[in-house]
């Protein structure tokens, strides 16, 4: 049985210079087929499920999480994303999910840090993290900015989009984030370029999907 956290492993490939893969899946099919490609002791994988606007949740159990663990001696995590409604956070983690991605995208900014401020408390209280997306304009125009937010909400992850169009990667941006930001750095809608991949890793960036 995996017994490490989430935030153990994310602790280790920030340490080490590796990330955490991602992957999005919509039923308990595609869960299952994700799973079903993994080897025994392999890496650990998040596998995350996008939060339903309305209607049913798939849960921990249904996604038979545990038992793909107890079978392949690898550590498996689940993530609800596209979360924006403070119910859908208690929903979520009594599913069973141990990451909570808050979309504040486009969302007031000083609103947010109440808001992401009450979710981390009721998450933490629950042992899951929470993981903020703010969207890549408010990262690239003031990571100042995001500094902050992360010391006033005690968010655990927060999604620095610094590919831009034309996925290079902005080194000089993510320098200055892996410095001041006090917390663990993800990134989204990354090509499947090793290159790329190994470069984010390298400059801090611990969950890629």
């Amino acid at each position: 049985m995996v017994t490490q956290s989430l935030i153990q492993w994310l602790e280790k490939a920030k340490k080490e210079h590796w990330h955490i893969p991602a992957i999005s899946v919509k039923n308990i099919s595609g869960a299952q087929a994700v799973m079903m490609r993994l080897s025994k002791n392999s890496k650990p994988l998040i596998v995350e499920v996008v939060s339903p606007k309305s209607g049913h949740l798939l849960d921990r159990g249904e996604l038979k999480i545990d038992a793909e663990i107890e079978e392949r001696a690898t550590p498996i995590f689940l993530s609800c994303a596209g979360i924006n409604k403070e119910s859908d956070v208690a929903r979520a983690i009594n599913a069973g999910y141990d990451l909570i991605e808050w979309d504040g995208r486009g969302a007031d900014y000083q609103k947010t840090i109440k808001v992401v401020r009450r979710v981390a408390k009721f998450a933490h209280k629950h042992h899951a993290l929470v993981e903020v997306a703010m969207g890549e304009r408010a990262v690239a125009s003031n990571p100042e900015q995001v500094a902050r937010f992360v010391r006033e909400t005690e968010c655990d992850l927060i999604d620095v989009d610094v590919l831009g169009k034309t996925h290079a990667v902005n080194t000089v941006l993510l320098k200055q984030l892996q410095r001041d930001v006090a917390c663990f750095l993800t990134a989204r809608t990354v090509p499947e370029d090793a290159g790329v991949r190994t470069l984010l890793s390298k400059h801090g960036v611990v969950k890629i999907v």
